[in-house]
């Protein structure tokens, strides 16, 4: 509304990333959720073939991936859709800041969707690992405590970085 005061609706797409920037960010993340869903049987699938080559025996149903001493459902909560959507604002702010072409803004875009998309699947091997084992105390650890913003933080400074 302060755009459309101050500029008219004439001058208003000089502000295109500005108004893209309040458009992700208000966004309700529920429905994204829902368009995103993809994403969380990509990383159970991810998760299944990385436990698999760590040498353990694995079955995968959906997002629920099986062990020998249990299963590790992958949720929406803890899938990559969350670190995702929170990224792609920051990313927006950052590739705005500087000039680039929209080839290098593409290749900022997908390098670092698949970076999250890594990353956090090596902290749900991490998990499934310790749960397999039955360290309890140790994956309350990294999936709530103080080790799960060590995986925050490596995504963030590495898009910091791609970008």
């Amino acid at each position: 509304g302060l755009l459309l005061i101050t500029s008219g609706f004439r001058k208003l797409i000089t502000y295109k990333n500005e108004l893209f920037i309040a458009a992700l960010i208000s966004l309700p993340y529920a429905s994204l959720y829902n368009f995103l869903k993809p994403v969380i049987n990509l990383d159970a699938q991810l998760l299944n073939f990385m436990l698999h080559y760590l040498g353990f025996q694995t079955n995968r149903k959906g997002a629920i991936v099986y062990l020998s001493n249990g299963s590790v459902e992958v949720m929406p909560s803890c899938s990559s859709v969350g670190p995702i959507l929170t990224m792609l604002p920051f990313i927006v702010v950052l590739l705005s800041i500087y000039p680039t072409r929209k080839s290098q803004k593409f290749f900022v875009y997908i390098s670092s969707i698949f970076a999250i998309i890594l990353i956090n699947c090596l902290r749900l091997s991490l998990l499934a690992i310790l749960l397999d084992r039955g360290d309890i105390d140790g994956f309350n650890y990294w999936h709530t405590g103080g080790g799960a913003g060590i995986f925050s933080n490596l995504i963030v400074f590495l898009i910091g970085g791609l970008s």
